[in-house]
């Protein structure tokens, strides 16, 4: 009677073992789910040695290859002259500021020196 306790016993412990899921094995339903979920989305692959979404670039023709380059460069060309722009526009900003500071520093040297000429002699 003992022994057959004892193996009921082992045999729920086995059930209740087999119901609980693994964590990882919980990841790969989820993932599997997902795939099976966006299967359907057109040029959608999977990679065999990870879960991951791969999309295929759509095959374009020589002309769409070349409208397409030809756009991206003249997007290349208006970015380059609106930076080219922007710079021009900031130094000449840096330059304005330079000149009202050398001046600033200018007269702030001839009000020391006025400032100096009144002091007598013999603490300069």
């Amino acid at each position: 009677q003992n022994q057959q306790n004892q193996q009921n016993q082992q045999n729920q412990q086995n059930q209740q073992n087999n119901n609980i899921k693994s964590p990882k094995k919980e990841l790969t339903n989820k993932k599997d789910n997902n795939k099976e979920k966006n299967s359907n989305i057109k040029n959608v692959q999977y990679r065999a040695t990870k879960m991951k979404r791969v999309r295929k670039k759509p095959q374009l023709s020589e002309e769409e290859k070349k409208e397409k380059k030809e756009k991206r460069l003249l997007q290349n060309r208006q970015s380059a002259a609106l930076s080219r722009k922007r710079k021009k526009i900031y130094i000449e900003n840096l330059e304005i500021e330079n000149k009202q500071l050398k001046e600033c520093l200018k007269a702030a040297k001839n009000k020391i020196l006025q400032l100096e000429s009144y002091l007598p002699s013999d603490l300069v």
